[in-house]
């Protein structure tokens, strides 16, 4: 009889073997591309970020005095808790107030392979081109496939485009071809690697355009850790002026 860590491996290899298989991953890309998305979550991130400006990987006032980095595997099923989770709370009080900025960096973790690391962050990346960087983010992971499948190939990246209302579908596709957004994915990794972020999600935070610290001890659902980070970055800064 196979040990439990013995049938842990060996379920772990089956999975491996049917996602690489290029059948399975083509039906898994294939049934989020043929499925409608649910009306209510298309509301939903419409008005979460409606009105808030975004740069690229950046979301809020770039004069924010506040910035908090968020470093993300799309794969990863912890970072798909706090955007759907915490980070709502935290745009609607800091973001649209105009104190919080947010920057959203690619670090891989749970995206076993390679390629499709890449071409999913690309895809993200290409998004954040026309200003919707962030819509893309809160629909890949409300659509988040599970862990170590090959689901997340050419047809699912293109249906989570489909869905970004304003998202200029032949413009993103033409975007997703710049280098320097493949280079912006590696100096992201470095970056992570650099500050010692080893798993996602991880979050740094600091006054805009100071170093910032790392934020060790956070909840994925509830927004006070956030708050209270913020709330002392903003203190600190106002006890300097």
């Amino acid at each position: 009889m196979l040990s439990q860590l013995g049938l842990a491996g060996a379920i772990m290899v089956a999975l491996i073997a049917f996602s690489d298989s290029p059948s399975s991953s083509q039906s898994l890309g294939q049934a989020r591309l043929h499925r409608p998305l649910e009306e209510g979550a298309a509301r939903r991130v419409d008005a979460l970020f409606a009105g808030i400006p975004q740069h690229g990987p950046v979301l809020g006032d770039p004069k924010a005095p506040v910035t908090l980095q968020f470093f993300a595997d799309l794969e990863c099923e912890e970072a798909r808790q706090f955007v759907l989770g915490a980070l709502p709370f935290v745009i609607r009080r800091w973001v649209r107030g105009g104190e919080l900025r947010i920057e959203y960096h690619s670090q891989v973790a749970e995206t076993i392979w390679p390629d499709i690391f890449n071409h999913q962050q690309v895809a993200a990346l290409a998004a954040g081109r026309q200003g919707k960087l962030w819509e893309y983010l809160d629909f890949f992971y409300h659509e988040q496939g599970p862990e170590f499948t090959r689901y997340a190939i050419e047809h699912f990246l293109r249906a989570i485009a489909m869905d970004v209302r304003g998202l200029e579908l032949a413009r993103w596709i033409e975007d997703r071809r710049e280098r320097e957004l493949a280079r912006r994915v590696q100096d992201d990794r470095r970056a992570a690697w650099e500050h010692g972020i080893r798993f996602t999600p991880a979050f740094l935070v600091g006054p805009t355009g100071s170093p910032p610290q790392p934020l060790l001890h956070f909840s994925l659902t509830e927004p006070r850790a956030f708050d209270e980070a913020i709330e002392g970055v903003l203190e600190g800064s106002s006890g300097k002026s």
